[in-house]
């Protein structure tokens, strides 16, 4: 599928505008009539509570949470042994190239790299330093069923009152570390709660410049991957804000890993 053809399909997911918008004052109030006001309660009071920058700060020792690995399923100890098999057991980590972690693992590093949301009138941006980036469609559109599978996926989300849930399809599957199938379905619950003692603190960011005695962002993350795992699979980040860190660029290229990998199939005779 080429990129106009991916385009199209996203624009199909998306839900049409119920009213137009118009250049005159008295046009308008007559839509607004027509239409009625939103329900309040699908909104919170703060339309944009997460927008800023962040830095996770749990997780200890700078690490991710750990990837259980006692709960796969047949059919992934099966694609793990034969991807192992083609490229070895020691292959190099896909990020070691600079290749995009993608969901979950974009949400939950802890390796001091910040994470900068922005929210529009119909999706919600997340960008990290590491380059990888996600939109959360928030105008009611469905998953598109005819769009190709990528490491981030295709996410919407909706209101709970002052929590953002996020259900994430349309993963590719993944076979080295953190596993997942493309069956592999992440639902998200975002909210803030205060910064107090008791919270968890550590890792890299947990030293870095943060803003201390304010909100705390919480991301409780369920992977939902019954081909790969025996149940699903639960994780919580939480971040502080981080006013005064700018993302700066991150420039890599998966072809780099791509050969890397091809070099090692071809060492192995795995062709």
């Amino acid at each position: 599928m080429n990129r106009e053809t991916r385009i199209e399909a996203d624009r199909a997911a998306a839900p049409a505008a119920p009213c137009s918008r118009v250049g005159v004052a008295l046009a308008a109030l007559g839509m607004l009539l027509l239409c009625g006001l939103p329900a309040a309660a699908d909104t919170p009071r703060n339309e944009r509570p997460f927008d800023g920058v962040w830095l996770a700060f749990s997780g200890g020792a700078g690490a991710s949470p750990a990837w259980p690995t006692d709960k796969y399923t047949p059919a992934a100890k099966a694609a793990i042994a034969a991807f192992e098999d083609k490229y070895g057991p020691d292959a190099p980590e896909a990020g070691a190239f600079c290749v995009h972690a993608g969901m979950p693992s974009m949400m939950t590093s802890f390796a001091g790299y910040p994470i900068e949301i922005l929210t529009g009138e119909r999706q919600m941006n997340m960008i990290t330093e590491t380059g990888n980036f996600r939109r959360i469609f928030l105008d009611g559109r469905a998953h598109p069923t005819d769009r190709p599978p990528t490491s981030s996926g295709h996410s919407v989300g909706r209101w709970e009152g002052e929590t953002l849930v996020i259900e994430t399809t349309g993963l590719a599957e993944r076979l080295q570390s953190r596993q997942l199938s493309a069956q592999a379905r992440i639902v998200e619950r975002l909210y803030l709660i205060d910064d107090k003692e008791g919270v968890p603190s550590g890792g890299i960011a947990a030293s870095m410049q943060t803003e201390r005695g304010g909100k705390i962002l919480v991301d409780e993350i369920t992977v939902i991957d019954p081909t790969f795992y025996t149940e699903p699979l639960k994780f919580v980040a939480h971040y502080r804000r981080a006013p005064d860190t700018a993302i700066l660029e991150y420039d890599c290229g998966k072809e780099f890993w791509d050969e890397a990998l091809e070099k090692l199939a071809r060492e192995r005779g795995k062709e």
